[in-house]
């Protein structure tokens, strides 16, 4: 696991206080959070399952822990553009 801020990591580490049936891991992040607010009560988070930010129609931006905010940022200044079906993929591979 890898909290995108603050309150992400307290419902993740209540998740891994709960989690006896095999190892459990959790990328800490550096440095300071975000300035979120913990919530009052941790829940405990589904086995891989992420959640959605925000919703649009035309691309699929993807964050991994602290970068979502980097990745908010690229989403508020992306402009659509015309798609030019002979470029191919641009991601390849995720994970090699």
């Amino acid at each position: 696991m890898a909290a995108a801020d603050e309150a992400e990591l307290c419902h993740m580490v209540h998740t891994m206080a709960l989690h006896d049936s095999g190892p459990i891991a959790v990328r800490y992040p550096r440095g300071e959070g975000r300035g979120i607010a913990l919530p009052e009560a941790p829940q405990a988070l589904r086995d891989r399952q992420g959640r959605i930010v925000r919703e649009g129609k035309t691309v699929a931006i993807l964050s991994l822990g602290t970068r979502l905010e980097e990745a908010e940022k690229a989403a508020a200044s992306s402009r659509p553009r015309p798609v030019d079906d002979r470029r191919g993929p641009a991601l390849r591979q995720a994970a090699g």
